[in-house]
């Protein structure tokens, strides 16, 4: 949930769903340099993050799990919580799989290949201004 942080700056609940250690390393490196009193949580599998049973407002989701559909995932967590923003995160650039993605209910849908820290800070910060940040 989003509670108060320091300098008058507000926390985000935040979740990363990807099975690659590398890519949610660069992602938590990115957000935190951006959003210090974001709070990040990480999953590398669809049972990790399920596990997670709290409330996240935005989940950063790979569409391929070991385990699991990202894209089955988004859609629990949005029937779940349809407050959670869900943006998708993919090495596949097919028009289905962003079909998909929207019809699943994700917020938004970046590919890791081309996924500038612009776009995602861009992202961040259109979720915080939907939540009145």
């Amino acid at each position: 949930m989003t509670t108060p942080g320091s300098a008058g700056a507000c926390t985000i609940s935040t979740l990363l769903v990807d099975d690659s250690d590398v890519f949610r390393k660069s992602l938590r490196r990115l957000l935190t340099k951006h959003f210090p009193a974001m709070t990040i949580n990480e999953a590398a599998t669809g049972a990790e993050a399920l596990r997670q049973d709290r409330e996240h407002e935005l989940v950063f989701m790979d569409i391929r799990l070991p385990d699991a559909s990202g894209l089955d995932l988004t859609r629990r967590f949005k029937s779940e919580h349809p407050a959670t923003a869900v943006c998708v995160v993919t090495q596949f650039d097919l028009p289905e799989y962003r079909e998909a993605a929207n019809r699943s209910g994700a917020r938004g849908f970046m590919l890791k290949d081309s996924l500038t820290e612009q776009a995602l800070i861009g992202m961040v910060r259109a979720v915080l201004d939907e939540l009145d940040h």
